[in-house]
């Protein structure tokens, strides 16, 4: 993505890159499958005193569990962020160059309805 000042024609600092997320899902009657790439491409139109940052891409998985077929009330949920454990830095953050986005991260999270 691309912002400049109308007037001198510089780059402005903070505007961030084209984000992506592609996925595919899967439905089973116990079982919900998600698969997807996430990420962002490099950004080296940079304001004044702003470095520049490269693209990157994380693979995440997930599923959803019921182990009652159709019924939302109970689910077990297990997601995997950043499977392959790729370094991405945020753009727009003040501190990209100290401090990349999270390495690979696994949740188990369970949702009961009552």
């Amino acid at each position: 993505m691309r912002a400049e000042n109308r007037e001198t024609g510089e780059d402005l600092p903070l505007i961030p890159p084209l984000g992506y997320t592609i996925g595919i899902n899967a439905y089973t009657n116990h079982v919900d499958y998600r698969l997807e790439l996430a990420g962002a491409a490099e950004q080296d139109r940079t304001g004044a005193n702003e470095t520049e940052t490269d693209g990157y891409a994380f693979l995440n998985a997930s599923l959803a569990f019921r182990p009652i077929a159709g019924n939302d009330d109970f689910v077990l949920h297990v997601q995997g962020r950043n499977l392959t454990d790729s370094e991405g830095r945020n753009h727009i953050s003040l501190l990209k160059d100290e401090a990349p986005l999270r390495g690979r991260e696994l949740r188990v999270v369970g949702t009961v309805r009552f």
